[in-house]
């Protein structure tokens, strides 16, 4: 059981948060509560973000041994596109509930401002990556050149992938 005491609320310093997603450990409910966590502790300002394998750490190899990335499209691990098949859901349901999230999180009823915000960049995102959002939905990435590419890559270690 987690105990999180809240600290005096500061009219300088708003509660701004990043949680990411996509872990073994995750699924969708677990998105679904993270949501509630941030409305219940009036959380100012969240990000959600995809759990992003970067090549070069363990858990890139790992996944990679596992067959479990499913494109090598670098300009995709950026923390807002499913790159790799999560254990306990689908890369489109990973996808699908990190946007159900901020739509969730930046609703009408905090703050009509950030609500119009929020919504219009989710739009523009949604509306830029509509051919991933396809293919994701449908499962089409081995052998896809569009999505599928072996772009070279750095790794932590320097050394071209």
């Amino acid at each position: 059981f987690l105990m999180i005491r809240r600290p005096p609320r500061s009219t300088l310093f708003p509660y701004t948060t990043l949680f990411r997603s996509g872990s073994d450990e995750d699924d969708a409910y677990t998105i679904e509560r993270t949501v509630r966590f941030c409305n219940r502790w009036k959380i100012d300002t969240a990000q959600f973000a995809i759990l992003v394998p970067l090549p070069g750490t363990e858990l890139y190899s790992t996944l990679s041994s596992q067959k479990r990335i499913f494109t090598r499209k670098w300009s995709l691990y950026d923390g807002l596109h499913v790159v790799f098949g999560p254990e306990k859901m689908l890369p489109y349901e990973l996808q699908m509930k990190t946007l159900w999230a901020w739509k969730k999180f930046y609703s009408l009823s905090r703050n009509l401002k950030e609500c119009f915000i929020s919504r219009h960049l989710i739009k523009k995102w949604e509306k830029a990556n509509k051919d991933f959002l396809k293919r994701l939905r449908l499962r089409r990435f081995t052998g896809d050149s569009s999505i599928d590419h072996n772009e070279p890559f750095l790794t932590l270690s320097g050394k071209t992938g």
